[in-house]
């Protein structure tokens, strides 16, 4: 049996001289156009002076959000190294929830967001950094803060797989409550949640392949033919680089001479690909759902509507028509009468199939009302960054989500 570390319940050495800015704060000014340059010079002076690992975690995530990456991980990496364990935030009350949560080091898509679900709330929330070289028992500090409920927050991906493995085994015997199993969060692989979901009435999800670029590239030459290709249906298909976020590298290619320019301009090694399903609304729309699971029940996080089909929340067309504003906010507020009405038994069976209790969804209606499924993910962008003007509806179910998620954690305290 794994020896567990001990969990000590006044665990404050890991607390650093000055507390966190914090992800969420960081990204928020992002967000809002101010931008994260003027945090340089202060974390470099703490960094430089004081070797402070705090400041160098804060300013790895200012790196990331001012898209220095490599710079970014580098940093987030000397920071880990130095130290693993890290506070978030500090709860006023005795009787609080107390949270730790295991993140993968890497980008900010390694990760769920949790930083956003937590702001503002009266936590104590404790962040482990693990890395992928992280894969034995003994990896875990001997010593860990004592804790009500274990959050997992590292997010599906060829990076991580090797660590979520490890960390099943690792939680299997954990002391307490244990929200979202890594084996669960694993099986989400875009090329594999498909085959779990296809005999579900009133659900698409088409089967997602994983390709090596040599083989499109002898499609495209036509060495091979397309049926080689466990596709469902021909093209036009949707190809994107694997390990690919928010829309990157997504193409639709409708013929052989688009895959062969799609290859020339994205040298990756490896690609999803997929059938594309026309989900255009009866006015030539395209309307993307993210839905929030917590505790089985779904919310409506947001609706994207564009005229385009890759559908990445399209702020700049919904905000130059009061409309499609209107329409989101409506379609929240009706969601449990409408949507959820419509869609109540493919969701539940969705629900029961991935299994984890807190997650997230992409999703589309086709026209003949039918829910296409996009992808699922415990790690998907959930915020409340949005300016109160316009956006009161998406900040209202923001706190409702916030609200679920704390209800989460005081069911599963023991």
């Amino acid at each position: 049996m794994t020896a567990l570390p001990r969990l000590d319940p006044i665990y404050l050495a890991h607390l650093g001289a000055q507390p966190a800015i914090g992800l969420a704060s960081l990204w928020r000014s992002a967000f809002a156009g101010g931008g994260v340059t003027g945090y340089y010079a202060a974390l470099i002076e703490r960094v430089r002076v004081h070797s402070d690992a705090y400041a160098m975690l804060d300013l790895s995530h200012v790196l990331q959000l001012d898209f220095q990456r490599d710079s970014a991980l580098s940093l987030q990496g000397a920071a880990v190294q130095r130290q693993p364990l890290y506070r978030l935030q500090q709860a006023q009350r005795t009787q609080a929830p107390r949270i730790l949560v295991l993140k993968a080091a890497g980008d900010l898509m390694s990760n769920a967001p949790i930083e956003f679900l937590f702001e503002r709330r009266d936590y104590t929330v404790d962040v482990l950094y693990l890395t992928s070289a992280d894969t034995q028992p003994s990896a875990m500090p001997a010593t860990l803060p004592d804790h009500d409920v274990l959050w997992v927050a590292v997010a599906e991906s060829d990076a991580n797989r090797s660590l979520l493995e490890a960390l099943d085994t690792i939680l299997a015997q954990w002391p307490r409550p244990v929200l979202n199993r890594p084996a669960r969060i694993a099986q989400l692989a875009r090329d594999r949640w498909h085959a779990q979901l296809r005999d579900i009435p009133g659900l698409i999800a088409p089967a997602t392949t994983r390709v090596h670029r040599a083989t499109l590239g002898g499609l495209a030459a036509g060495l091979a033919p397309l049926g080689s290709l466990a596709v469902d249906g021909g093209l036009p298909w949707i190809v994107r680089p694997v390990g690919s976020h928010a829309g990157q590298g997504l193409a639709k290619i409708h013929n052989l001479a688009e895959l062969d320019q799609y290859l020339q301009q994205h040298p990756e090694d490896h690609f999803f690909v997929a059938r594309y399903i026309d989900y255009a609304s009866a006015d030539g729309l395209y309307r993307k759902y993210r839905l929030v699971f917590v505790g089985g029940k779904p919310y409506l996080y947001h609706l994207g509507i564009s005229r385009h089909w890759i559908v990445h929340y399209p702020y700049e067309e919904m905000m130059q028509d009061p409309a499609r504003l209107t329409e989101e906010a409506a379609a929240m507020q009706h969601f449990e009468s409408d949507f959820l009405r419509r869609h109540a038994r493919a969701l539940a069976l969705l629900t029961e199939r991935v299994g984890l209790p807190y997650w997230g969804l992409d999703c589309a209606q086709t026209r003949d009302g039918r829910l296409l499924v996009f992808e699922a993910s415990g790690a998907m962008l959930v915020h409340g960054m949005d300016p109160a003007d316009p956006f009161a509806h998406k900040l209202a179910q923001m706190r409702q989500i916030a609200d679920a998620v704390e209800q989460l954690l005081n069911d599963a305290r023991p």
